[in-house]
């Protein structure tokens, strides 16, 4: 192996003598190309002219010289005739006629100007491949050979043991030492050796032979302290980015390539993980530096992405203690932060994608560390610093808050995965992440300097922050009192709650009026988790009162600034969904269904939970009546009403036996019409309540009224009774009845309330003539069942024609029309048709 790599150093050696030659000759054909490009252009130059044009001004006073007027009166030649000149303007400034003058002189050419070699006119493809494969790469295949054999045959020497380590050490300095001194030569004596390309290889073959060396004085032997060896590599880092303005990029390239092959080629014994962290993090940065010296992005990528390959290959081997996690995360953390702070300064789109993919690459793998160390303190310290440092960095260039948003969504994601985590330990790292993650954001939106992704992450990582918390530590039931989480939902809450305070404050012409308009949104966040810190502190029952708490403070927002901000419209919304979030606090504790069950007119319960439904059901109303209010007059605010009718007729429900609910939502109905005739929402939902109740007894008429029609006779006993029938039938009549009258004027709304009160006191009416005459059983109703109908009718088609007759207006005449109707229809079917003595077992008595 040791021959065969001789023999290639002396092929790489003699190509590098041809290229040479070649390049030599083509120097001087060149030199010789331009010199006679040079004398041709001399050669076709025009000759200068004789002398300067003359030009006689305005105001000569001075009498002309002999030679002058000699020159001046002189015979002209004859100009040649130009075609159809146009006629040139008299010159009203000359006093006398002007000398006639020849055609101007042309201006004389400039001198001209020394000889200077220029590069041939031609231009060469972009790909060349005699060029390419003939000169440029055995050049750098020679500097690539002598830095590889500086390293292997140091390997060679450790696989055979033909050397101990001080000599091998000692060699590898030497071998670099020469080759740098070698190519300083190739560059003081460049008429010799003028490929710029000789002495780069060179220089980076010595880079990296110096690189290994001192990794193996550090790293693998031992034979230097540990900061002499961090000593060392610093100072080659420095060298390989002063080279590079000396012999030209190719030169660090080389050299920095070669220093990361080395732990590589030479990791045949054990390595120090922190020396070699160290080692790594120099390359890295000497890497990256030179790419933002010389403007060449790609470079500083290019280092970033070795580093953190090297990064992943640290943490997929086995990590011998916690000074070797803690060398790792640190190395992690220099890459992410510092290596970006140092070398990618400029804010093109290029260096801020490197910047930002450096954070984001370097969280990834500290949250891998974290996981793989059973997230001990070390390495969440070390994650919190990175975020910490990326958002100090994110606060100068707005640029890199992609990354910042990146680490607090990752954060988020390390402290959910964190298995069984200590009460204390986890309440101090997520604290510190909070205050890192939400404080940037809001510490910008305070300045001025926010942009809407910084609110998005600033409402979003809140609530995030406090599922995680709750996730961990909390219990899920309403009856256990969670103080601690309550000031953990209370902490995060202040977060958006600040912002909307700031956002609150802007006015329409500031610059920041376009964020202003997304005050909602951190609102919400901070009602929501207002909200839950009262969910989990007070119990099943009193959780309506926090819940209704928060919806009044979104509904008073809402009335505190409309007709104020442009962003009016978007707490109305904020300030229904706490009402209805109330309301399903209402109904989703444990002693609700009993509540309901009173709506229905069940029996009050005899357990001492009357005061505390009183108070849920009370409280529940605040909402609705606040939104009713603030909405009057509106299609909203009708909502609003019926919302509250409900909440209301459930209170009182709460302490007034069913029998007489359906008279107590009538009377409220009534009330409200009388007051408060607009509130529409309100007294419609309590008459619909009420008619609930009537739907009882009329549901019960009407299907005995159908049987009734179809043949079978309708008996007493069939009939709600009287007392049943007042009370929840009347009420509903009632209250249609009023209705009537007061909107007499609102048009078809008041003829259909008038028809339905109409015909619902038609069925009190029937309901209680049936119970007057008592037809218990069928031998009843043929005794007495033709008596019955015919007084039945009589009162129907009397009735409407007295109404008809005596009543004035259009609406009382349509009403005795329709009753005499209605009993003539009643005769013809029932007495003519179904029930006709001649065919039917009907009484009809002594009278015919």
């Amino acid at each position: 192996m040791f021959f065969e790599f001789i023999i290639f150093v002396g092929f790489a050696i003699a190509l590098w003598l041809l290229t040479e030659r070649l390049n030599r000759i083509e120097r001087q054909l060149t030199q010789r190309l331009n010199a006679m490009e040079w004398q041709l252009q001399e050669a076709a130059r025009p000759a200068p002219p004789a002398a300067e044009p003359i030009s006689v001004p305005r105001t000569a006073a001075k009498p002309l010289t002999e030679p002058e007027a000699e020159r001046l009166t002189a015979p002209l030649p004859e100009p040649e005739p130009a075609p159809e000149p146009a006629p040139e303007p008299a010159d009203e400034f000359w006093s006398a006629p002007p000398p006639v003058l020849s055609d101007p002189a042309p201006e004389p050419s400039p001198e001209p100007e020394p000889y200077q070699p220029e590069t041939p006119r031609y231009t060469k493809p972009k790909f060349d491949f005699e060029d390419i494969f003939g000169r440029r790469l055995p050049i750098w295949a020679g500097g690539i050979a002598l830095a590889v054999a500086g390293i292997f045959l140091v390997r060679y020497s450790i696989e055979n043991g033909l050397m101990t380590p001080p000599v091998r050490v000692a060699l590898s300095f030497v071998f670099g030492i020469a080759m740098l001194g070698v190519a300083e030569a190739a560059h003081r004596f460049e008429k010799w050796v003028a490929d710029p390309r000789v002495r780069q290889a060179l220089a980076g073959a010595g880079l990296a032979t110096l690189y290994a060396a001192f990794y193996l004085a550090g790293a693998m032997y031992g034979l230097i302290g540990v900061p002499l060896a961090f000593t060392g590599l610093a100072c080659v880092t420095a060298l390989a980015i002063g080279l590079t303005f000396r012999f030209g990029l190719p030169a660090a390239v080389l050299g920095l390539i070669g220093g990361f092959a080395t732990p590589l080629m030479v990791a045949s014994e054990g390595g120090n993980v922190p020396v070699l962290t160290f080692y790594l993090a120099l390359l890295t940065a000497g890497l990256s530096l030179t790419g933002r010296r010389i403007g060449q992005p790609w470079l500083s990528i290019a280092a970033l992405a070795a580093g953190f390959g090297w990064g992943a290959v640290l943490l997929a081997t086995e990590l011998a203690g916690d000074f070797d996690t803690a060398s790792v995360g640190l190395y992690l953390l220099a890459l992410g932060v510092g290596v970006p702070l140092l070398a990618v300064g400029h804010k093109s789109g290029q260096w801020n994608i490197a910047r930002i993919g450096a954070g984001a690459v370097a969280a990834l793998q500290l949250a891998y560390l974290i996981n793989h160390s059973g997230y001990d303190t070390l390495t969440l310290g070390l994650f919190l610093l990175l975020a910490a440092a990326l958002a100090v960095l994110s606060w100068r260039e707005a640029a890199l808050r992609p990354g910042n948003a990146f680490v607090a969504v990752l954060g988020v994601i390390v402290l959910a995965a964190w298995p069984d985590p200590e009460a204390a330990r986890f309440a101090l790292t997520s604290g510190v992440f909070a205050l890192i993650a939400l404080g940037l954001p809001l510490a910008l939106l305070w300045r001025g300097k926010a942009a809407m992704e910084d609110l998005l992450q600033l409402a979003l990582g809140a609530p995030a922050l406090a599922a995680v918390a709750y996730g961990q530590f909390g219990h899920g039931f309403g009856d256990v009192l969670e103080l601690n989480m309550a000031a953990t939902f209370a902490a995060l809450g202040a977060f958006p709650a600040l912002a909307a305070w700031r956002l609150w404050g802007i006015k329409p012409e500031q610059d920041s009026a376009d964020l202003a308009r997304w005050l909602p949104l951190p609102v919400g966040v901070a009602a929501l988790l207002a909200f839950a810190a009262s969910y989990v502190v007070l119990a099943d029952w009193a959780e309506v009162i926090g819940a209704a708490a928060v919806a009044l403070v979104l509904a008073g927002l809402m009335w505190k600034q409309r007709g104020q901000l442009a962003q009016a419209a978007g707490l109305e919304p904020l300030a229904w969904a706490g009402a209805a979030v109330t309301a399903i606090t209402l109904l989703g504790a444990d002693s609700a269904l009993e509540e309901v069950f009173n709506l229905i007119g069940g029996q009050l319960s005899a357990d001492p939970v009357l005061p505390q439904a009183l108070i849920r059901w009370a409280a529940a109303c605040l909402p609705f009546a606040a939104l009713a209010w603030l909405r009057h007059p509106s299609a909203p605010a009708r909502i609003a009403e019926a919302a509250l009718a409900f909440t209301a007729y459930g209170f009182a429900a709460q302490v007034i036996p069913g029998d007489w609910l359906a008279l107590t939502a009538a009377i409220l109905a009534a009330a409200c019409l009388w007051w408060q005739r607009a509130r529409a929402g309100f007294w419609g939902a309590m008459a619909f309540f009420a008619g609930l109740w009537g739907l009882v007894v009329f549901g019960q008429w009407a299907v005995f009224g159908v049987a009734a029609a179809a043949g079978e006779p309708m008996l007493s006993a069939d009939l709600p009774g009287w007392r049943e029938t007042l009370r929840q039938l009347l009420p509903v009549t009632a209250v249609l009845g009023l209705a009537a009258w007061l909107l007499r004027d609102g048009g078809k709304r008041a003829a259909v309330m008038a028809l339905a009160a109409g015909g619902l006191a038609l069925v009190i009416g029937h309901i209680l003539f049936k119970l007057i005459f008592a037809l218990a059983d069928y031998d009843d109703f043929i005794a007495s069942g033709l008596a019955e109908r015919t007084i039945w009718q009589a009162l129907l088609i009397g009735a409407g024609v007295g109404l008809a007759r005596w009543q004035k207006g259009a609406l009382w005449q349509h009403a005795g029309t329709a009753l005499a109707t209605l009993g003539l229809t009643h005769f013809a079917w029932f007495t003519l048709i179904l029930h006709n003595p001649l065919w039917a077992e009907q009484a009809v008595g002594p009278w015919p």
